[in-house]
């Protein structure tokens, strides 16, 4: 194998969330820049493309530098969710208040 062909070892480790939920994953990048991550292809021939880049911020998925960020993060996306229901049971149990105090209408109205 030359030179050119050889995959360098990956050294920067990132800590991935959002690909699925609750789950923070270990991953080593071959580079990075302030918005993308260089990750390795693992088991493509020599002359192909042995890398790919995944946005730091994407829609699926983010890349943190610590575990502890990572994990801060799963827990702010948890809390909005959990105020999210919160107010939407407040809104349910307004309607059912408002149901139970309905009356029938009088006759002759």
């Amino acid at each position: 194998m030359d030179q050119k062909t050889k995959l360098a070892p990956p050294t920067l480790v990132k800590f991935k969330t959002g690909h699925r939920a609750g789950v923070i994953e270990r991953v080593e990048a071959l580079r990075e820049t302030p918005a993308f991550v260089v990750l390795p292809i693992v088991g493509r021939p020599a002359g192909t493309r042995r890398e790919y880049r995944e946005a730091k911020r994407g829609e699926f998925a983010q890349y943190h530098d610590s575990w502890g960020e990572a994990h801060a993060h799963l827990m702010s996306e948890a809390q909005i969710k959990v105020n999210a229901a919160r107010r939407s049971l407040e809104l349910a149990n307004a309607a059912m208040g408002n149901i139970k105090g309905m009356k029938p209408p009088k006759e002759g109205k």
